[in-house]
């Protein structure tokens, strides 16, 4: 089946990819890490194709493919056959106990429901139908952008799922809704893995089973929206930095500064990788070491800074991050009401914390058991970050509240801050509190 095919050839790129950045990874991480790196870079290089001259079809895309294939496979095709054997040998079920293969079948039960839901029914969600993929059908019908671009209602947010989308109907496929269970099962492998560099296997079983069943991650799973794709990229990205602070393994800097940077070919105009940044160069100095936000802030804005400006060239707007910024701080200025601020905490709190009030009151605890017992403080990094998001969903609500006058959309707001539950449980499940009390 040509979509089997041309997904696994994806795949096969992205894992390359991953062989170059990141040497030693668990296995099954290496696979999810595999789907989102090929396909987000898939996508972006058939932009960079567009702009370049070449149309959107089969041909060309399978050429752009293929030929990012070959070059990666020169660097890293030793490695192929070893993670093969390490791959093959980790879905060992031997050692696990019955609690963990109960944890993983009920795992699997909800990949194959969402994947059953995703082939069955066709694109229906609203955004998808007017902006997703109805820019892929028309990627496909023309092979341009100047159709979709006529019509008025195209920018606001990158192409990643709508490339996706073309490049399932390139292959025939008739439900590109899938990719959505792809992003999920690769969500799970990646967090599990990532989780296992700091505490025991059924630890993070259990918190994994956890991820999968939050409402809205599991619900998003199954339909064509941006915001599931983009938590995974954005957490993932976070969470690798952190491995990177921690840990001091090579190449986790390089891989959350590609992640970070392909959440924003999926939206552009969450701020909240600013912290990250801000986070990274507090770091630096404090390590004394001035490269990292460079090297990190190449990557990273080789990734985003394409779309940014093809749409401000056609739209003659100024969407930078300097340009935001100072749109917000001025707006800040010149008409900050402390009444005003409470009734965007009351807005928040409702709309937000209060659904995810349990994550909250399990970081406030963690948060003050690290500080009193472990001396080395070092997820204080981390901890700050998902602060830091906070205070940012706060200011921006403020500002977009003073900006647009049909600003009280809590479910927009709910699903620009998915990625709070996973990186919170990341965050305790990775204390090493947490793997005492369980050992005890």
């Amino acid at each position: 089946m040509p979509v089997i095919g041309g997904f696994l050839l994806t795949m096969l790129f992205g894992l390359l990819i991953t062989f170059l950045v990141v040497p030693k990874m668990h296995p099954v991480e290496r696979v999810g890490l595999s789907y989102v790196l090929g396909l987000g870079f898939l996508t972006l290089f058939m932009f960079f194709s567009y702009l370049a001259g070449f149309k959107f079809n089969l041909g060309n895309t399978l050429n752009i493919l293929v030929v990012l294939v070959l070059v990666v496979f020169i660097f890293t095709r030793r490695k192929i056959i070893p993670y093969i054997t390490d791959l093959a040998s980790s879905f060992s079920l031997v050692n696990f106990s019955k609690t963990e293969k109960i944890i993983i079948l009920v795992l699997a039960f909800l990949v194959i429901f969402s994947l059953i839901s995703t082939l069955y029914y066709p694109v229906n969600a609203w955004d998808a139908l007017v902006l997703y993929d109805w820019r892929a059908k028309l990627f496909v019908a023309t092979g341009s952008m100047v159709e979709a671009i006529r019509r008025g209602y195209f920018f606001g947010v990158p192409l990643l799922t709508s490339l996706a989308h073309t490049w399932v109907y390139f292959l025939n496929g008739k439900q590109p809704e899938f990719i959505y269970t792809l992003f999920f099962l690769s969500f799970i492998t990646m967090f599990y893995g990532a989780l296992r560099e700091f505490t025991t296997r059924g630890i993070c079983l259990g918190v994994v089973l956890i991820v999968a069943t939050i409402p809205d991650i599991f619900e998003h799973s199954t339909f064509a929206y941006t915001n599931f794709p983009y938590t995974v990229y954005f957490v993932m990205g976070t969470i690798y930095l952190y491995i990177w602070m921690i840990k001091e393994k090579k190449g986790y800097l390089i891989l959350s500064a590609l992640m970070l940077g392909l959440s924003t070919w999926t939206r552009s105009t969450e701020p909240f990788w600013l912290i990250n940044f801000m986070i990274l160069i507090i770091y630096s100095l404090y390590k004394r070491e001035i490269w990292q936000p460079l090297l990190f802030a190449f990557l990273f804005f080789s990734i985003r800074q394409p779309w940014v400006i093809f749409e401000n060239s056609i739209l003659s707007l100024d969407t930078t991050v300097s340009g935001r910024i100072f749109e917000g701080v001025t707006v800040i200025l010149r008409q900050f009401n402390f009444s005003h601020v409470f009734l965007i905490f009351g807005f928040v709190y409702n709309n937000l914390f209060s659904q995810q009030i349990i994550y909250w009151l399990g970081l406030l605890i963690f948060v003050v058991w690290e500080r009193k017992f472990n001396h080395k403080k070092k997820n204080v990094w981390l901890s700050g970050m998902i602060i830091g998001y906070a205070l940012l969903v706060i200011v921006g609500t403020y500002v977009f509240s003073l900006t647009f006058q049909d600003w009280k959309i809590g479910g927009s707001l709910a699903r620009m801050a998915m990625f709070f539950p996973p990186l919170i449980l990341f965050y305790i499940a990775s204390s090493k509190k947490l793997k005492e009390l369980f050992k005890y």
